[in-house]
């Protein structure tokens, strides 16, 4: 990896970003433009899945469309609007859309905020490209309507989500709830010590990001929680350095970084080790991935109205204050 210069990679070509389309608001269907649909304040507030029904259910799109209002019509969320194109008049999409929600109001009371589509999203931000510009049509009965780039965005994420393709997955599913203290620990590391929230072994890690970034220049999907929470995000690009974990310094050389099992005498997760390890290498990495915007009425889109969020995955050790990185990617 080191004289293949792959200590750092950028992609060539930076995924989109967009909004995940959360459940409780309607997925597609929610009416992001209006300005009379319950609005996002804080944590709670326009998350209420209900509420975004109820609205949705006494301002039908029919009624929308037969009102003549051309402001309003355009204010229609993107599955209204592909509904109107197409010539539905039964609104079948949207109607899913919503239905998606209330299976788990009528179950559980309440849709969780976090629910949506990223899982679509985050592929079709890598694996098609950026919609640029709004896209003026006529619909089936005749009615002018435009698709702006957060409606084809949604569009897109929608298919990528509803499709099944070929994926190589690594790691699992975390069903605990962190902030609800289910998630076990080791009270000496803070290592989480249930088997079915280990995640991603920090190997495999390391080379599915080198080769998919650093050699393929392609993108991926990463679930940036461990918790019973998912949330999908394109990665965007990396950077590593060696750190020795025996005495805790950064190294220009992965020889510097490298302790042997036999000498490694301080190492708090000795009893986690494999009994076949031979050496331990401390590796800080830097990662780079696109987060959620919200949709807009934007005419054009660019790499400038993205979202980019830069993380640091190294040592895991709450006695622990490693040292501060400054940016390692160049």
């Amino acid at each position: 990896m080191d004289q293949a210069g792959l200590r750092s990679s950028n992609l060539p070509v930076v995924p989109w970003s967009d909004d995940y389309w959360p459940m409780c608001r309607g997925i597609l269907g929610c009416r992001y433009a209006d300005p009379d649909f319950p609005k996002i304040k804080g944590d709670d507030e326009g998350y209420d899945w209900k509420e975004n029904y109820d609205y949705i259910a006494s301002n039908r799109a029919a009624k929308v469309l037969s009102s003549g209002d051309a402001a309003a019509i355009d204010r229609l969320s993107p599955a209204e609007k592909y509904d109107t194109l197409v010539g539905d008049p039964e609104f079948t999409l949207t109607r899913q859309m919503w239905s998606e929600g209330r299976r788990y109001y009528d179950k559980y009371g309440r849709v969780e905020r976090w629910m949506g589509i990223c899982h679509g999203w985050t592929p079709a931000a890598y694996m098609l490209d950026r919609p640029t510009s709004a896209v003026p049509v006529i619909a089936a009965d005749g009615t002018p309507l435009v698709f702006y780039p957060s409606d084809i965005k949604a569009l897109a994420s929608l298919l990528w989500a509803s499709v099944r393709t070929a994926s190589r997955f690594i790691g699992g599913r975390c069903n605990f709830k962190e902030d609800e203290k289910e998630v076990e620990r080791d009270p000496e590391t803070g290592r989480i010590v249930s088997s079915h929230c280990f995640d991603t072994n920090p190997g495999a890690w390391h080379l599915a990001v080198v080769n998919q970034i650093g050699v393929s220049q392609r993108s991926f999907v990463m679930d940036a929680t461990f918790d019973y929470e998912v949330w999908n995000q394109p990665i965007l690009s990396y950077g590593y350095r060696y750190f020795n974990p025996k005495i805790m310094q950064l190294s220009d050389s992965l020889d510097g970084a490298r302790v042997s099992i036999g000498d490694f005498d301080n190492d708090w997760f000795a009893k986690y080790r494999s009994c076949t390890a031979a050496t331990v290498v401390g590796i800080a990495m830097e990662i780079a991935y696109m987060v959620e915007t919200s949709p807009s009425h934007n005419q054009t889109d660019s790499h400038e109205n993205d979202g980019i969020k830069r993380v640091f995955y190294t040592l895991n050790y709450k006695k622990f204050n490693f040292i501060i990185l400054s940016s390692i990617m160049t």
